[in-house]
């Protein structure tokens, strides 16, 4: 599990990107098996099974230290992975739903999806939750840059950690917005 996460960004060039997500549940301040469980002292981490130190990067700290809290992360970090494109440029975003027992989805918050409805992720009103084991392929080309973002629009899912940024790049010599 890697608490820090380099990304999608796809190639100005590209017509059409392909990502993945891959939805997990993970506990903060726990690492892998030979880790275990972590706590913090002298503004370094140590494992309490070797009370050895154990690099930040393998760690998810999140909300608070010392404090072992439930969450759900994409591509196993939290938050999950940014992901940049470019204006009018197609992308299909494959999520993957690894959980044991919860159905999830994801919505593009602000993203328009102008003749892309089925792909808001939106539980139940456009699209059905993928369902544990299951993979779902959203498609869709945002038409307007900005700042957005994803999170899981099923429960508390977002409250546990699953959410992420999605930018939407201007192209260059592009003057729309």
């Amino acid at each position: 599990m890697i608490g820090i996460t380099a990304g999608f960004h796809c190639d100005e060039t590209a017509k059409h990107c392909f990502t993945s997500i891959d939805i997990k549940s993970a506990f903060t301040m726990n690492g892998n098996e030979t880790i275990s469980q972590v706590y913090a002292k002298d503004r370094k981490l140590y494992s309490l099974s070797t009370n050895g130190p154990v690099p930040i990067d393998d760690i998810i700290t999140a909300d608070g230290w010392n404090h072992t809290r439930y969450l759900l992360t994409a591509n196993g970090s939290m938050p999950g992975p940014p992901i940049v494109i470019y204006q009018n440029q197609k992308i299909t975003i494959i999520v993957k739903n690894h959980l044991l027992n919860e159905a999830v989805t994801l919505h593009w918050h602000g993203i328009d999806q102008l003749t892309w409805e089925a792909m808001d992720g939106v539980a139940f009103v456009t699209q059905c939750p993928i369902l544990p084991g299951q993979t779902f392929n959203y498609t869709f080309k945002p038409t307007f840059g900005g700042s957005y973002w994803y999170h899981s629009h099923v429960g508390n899912q977002r409250d546990m950690g699953l959410y992420g940024a999605f930018i939407v790049l201007r192209k260059r010599g592009s003057n729309t917005i």
